[in-house]
């Protein structure tokens, strides 16, 4: 067939050739004479044709010349490939070029014989599968877990080697089409796993029912002591992905700090009882001391010359008195530290807690040249929602830490307000020594102290600002320390907006 007569069948086929374009297909028709008849825009972009190449009339013998250099390597005889590959068109033969112009590129030709003679062929563009396949497969080798995918009714479709090596399987063993309940059945025959106090079938069957559901995890004890830990996930097509890590380090370090914890909360239980105990123990001789002492203290009939003893008799009480606040402070912190201690939320009138508190310190302060006073604008709260006898046992302790660090001509004062959020506010405010800002954060840790050289000037072990703060948590409040070395200290209890008791749940 001529040129001429190609051009004649093109003008016969053009509005099918017209159609082709507009739809973007990639598409050759040759005549018989294996000369272009007509190339679609696509076909030649796709086959990446220089001009002269994609012509009406233009021999098919050049564009396989053209082409095949590029997917065939040089040593191969190319006037037989080209042979080959002309008679396979005119065969109509269907093919998939392995490697086409454009890297990473199948090109899948089909062909059709034309009545007239020629043929009419088509590309189609395919991703490399092959070459996809081959990156999945090595980046699965490289993942460090055990990486396992089933089909939809659990058959072993690809796995990586770290999961034949995990549980000692063979390349037979993991062969695509494998079940995972046959894997399961070589792992309980050889021992592999340790079934944790169960049979071999219940073992199976909990692993099994993990695998329909595929919720959460699956923990597998091996005999040689590694734990697996497996998460299996579903994926589009209704099969699953498994991903089975060695988790042994972990658990182990798990378990240390488990037992490390639970022997910490014993010690911690035995040092509460001890304390409990052992200030109970004391707090009898020293009621009968206290006692004692006040009966001598208050004796009348002293001789002159044993007058001295009265003053004895008062040392002694008032040492008696500090040691029975701080061993009832020591037993307070053993409980709250173990957890026994227990609020019990009343309507408190707060002059009448002011009022208790302050009475508890006078003597104290008097003995040091202070008077507490005491700010109640006409604004602050009339009551408020708190354990009464802990409320009270705050300001106690707050009034005695303020007392003890302020000068003789110093100033100790309690206000009761309501904060800009409605809470009740408790403050006690000192010109004191004041506290360094970068102790602030760390005064009411237990047993800390600021002054803990051995030139200490004032008593005391630490505990005071500590049961406070513990006591604030169980109100669900909270304690504020603001201060400023040689000016003073302010500590407040702020306690959020509780309803009465009757309106509580």
């Amino acid at each position: 067939m001529t040129a001429e007569k190609a051009h004649s069948n093109q003008d016969e086929t053009g509005g099918f050739s017209h159609a082709l374009e507009s739809a973007g297909l990639a598409f050759l028709i040759c005549d018989a004479d294996d000369q272009i008849g007509r190339m679609t825009s696509a076909a030649a972009d796709l086959l990446g044709l220089p001009d002269d190449l994609k012509r009406p009339g233009t021999p098919v013998e050049a564009i396989i010349r053209h082409l095949l250099p590029k997917t065939v390597p040089s040593e191969d005889d190319l006037d037989s490939l080209v042979t080959a590959e002309i008679n396979r068109m005119r065969e109509g033969a269907a093919m998939k070029c392995e490697q086409a112009p454009a890297p990473g590129i199948f090109l899948e030709v089909t062909r059709h014989p034309l009545p007239g003679g020629g043929t009419i062929t088509q590309y189609r563009k395919e991703t490399d599968w092959r070459l996809l396949h081959e990156v999945l497969t090595n980046a699965i080798e490289d993942i460090p877990e055990a990486f396992v995918i089933y089909d939809a009714v659990g058959r072993l479709v690809m796995c990586n080697q770290n999961f034949r090596d995990m549980y000692n399987y063979s390349v037979e063993e993991t062969k695509p089409g494998t079940h995972y309940r046959t894997l399961g059945q070589i792992d309980v025959k050889r021992g592999n796993v340790d079934v944790r106090g169960s049979d071999d079938e219940d073992y199976l069957a909990r692993k099994d029912a993990y695998r329909h559901n595929l919720q959460g995890s699956f923990l597998v004890h091996l005999r040689d002591g590694r734990r697996i830990l497996t998460r299996d996930r579903r994926t589009a097509g209704g099969g699953f992905v498994s991903i089975q890590s060695d988790m042994t380090e972990t658990y182990l370090m798990q378990e240390k700090l488990e037992a490390a914890k639970k022997a910490a909360d014993i010690a911690s239980r035995t040092k509460s009882n001890f304390l409990a105990n052992i200030s109970h123990e004391l707090r009898s001789p020293l009621n009968a001391i206290i006692g004692f002492a006040e009966v001598i203290e208050a004796h009348q009939e002293w001789p002159e010359t044993h007058l001295r003893f009265r003053d004895y008799a008062s040392d002694i009480r008032q040492a008696g008195k500090y040691l029975l606040e701080l061993i009832n402070d020591i037993i307070d912190v053993a409980r709250l530290t173990s957890g026994e201690t227990t609020i019990t939320p009343t309507t408190v009138i707060v002059q009448e807690v002011i009022t208790n508190a302050i009475r508890r310190v006078e003597e104290r302060a008097h003995a040091r040249g202070l008077a507490v006073t005491v700010d109640l604008p006409e604004t602050a709260p009339q009551t408020i929602t708190a354990d009464e006898h802990y409320l009270r046992q705050m300001l106690v302790n707050l009034l005695t830490n303020a007392v003890k660090f302020t000068p003789a001509d110093g100033e100790v004062s309690i206000i009761a307000r309501y904060n800009d959020t409605g809470e009740v506010v408790f403050s006690v405010k000192d010109t004191g020594t004041g506290i360094a800002e970068e102790y602030i954060d760390g005064v009411t840790d237990l047993f800390r102290q600021i002054d803990e050289g051995a030139d200490r000037r004032h008593p005391g072990v630490g505990i005071g600002l500590a049961l406070v703060k513990g006591l604030m948590e169980l109100h669900k409040g909270r304690i504020d320390i603001t201060s400023q070395v040689g000016h003073g200290t302010t500590v407040s209890l702020i306690f959020p907006d509780m309803p009465p008791p009757s309106e509580q749940e």
